[in-house]
């Protein structure tokens, strides 16, 4: 009995988040690390004047083509002097390295709530969006990667980009959140 207790607590340390088996890393993590849909992505823009959170992520039903999909909530605050647009302000989201495509759907077949990909929100507006990707690992991690912008200006586009400020792949890890199915 006492040998299945200790058993039990060692794979408990060595699987758990954070532990050294298949569950973490040796390393901390700058980053937030999420349980289903407990912690939830966050980031902001241009100081805080335009925001985007995740509200719900959930596997969705399968599309078109029969992959498997990831349905994304997510809401969404302009408070720049600006109509923004959407699709730019999404984190880009990744497993093994590809960035996930979004998924499409039969007409009448899409999910209740899809929001189309194209799509602006006006100065002062919130809205709440879901989008669906093909979730290419299904039950496996998926990286959420913020874009970076080069204008800091609240009454610029936010899809002003340079190459030069772009995240790659090695630079991005701060901006990086990680979703755990589990």
């Amino acid at each position: 009995m006492l040998v299945v207790a200790l058993l039990g607590i060692g794979s408990f340390v060595v699987f758990h988040e954070g532990g050294i088996g298949l569950g973490g890393s040796n390393s901390p993590t700058p980053t937030a690390r999420a349980t289903g849909n407990g912690e939830q992505y966050s980031t902001q823009y241009l100081d805080g004047a335009f925001t985007v959170n995740t509200t719900r992520i959930e596997q969705g039903p399968v599309d078109k083509e029969g992959a498997d999909t990831l349905l994304v909530t997510y809401t969404l605050v302009n408070n720049t002097a600006i109509t923004q647009r959407v699709r730019l302000t999404l984190p880009k989201l990744i497993q093994k390295g590809t960035e996930l495509p979004k998924a499409e759907f039969e007409p009448g077949q899409e999910p209740e709530g899809l929001t189309k990909w194209n799509y602006d929100i006006a100065s002062g507006e919130a809205m709440t969006v879901t989008y669906a990707y093909r979730y290419a690992y299904p039950g496996e991690t998926v990286t959420f990667r913020r874009w970076n912008t080069i204008d800091e200006d609240p009454n610029a586009p936010l899809w002003s980009f340079a190459p030069q400020d772009q995240q790659s792949d090695e630079t991005a890890d701060d901006e990086d959140w990680i979703w755990h199915p589990y």
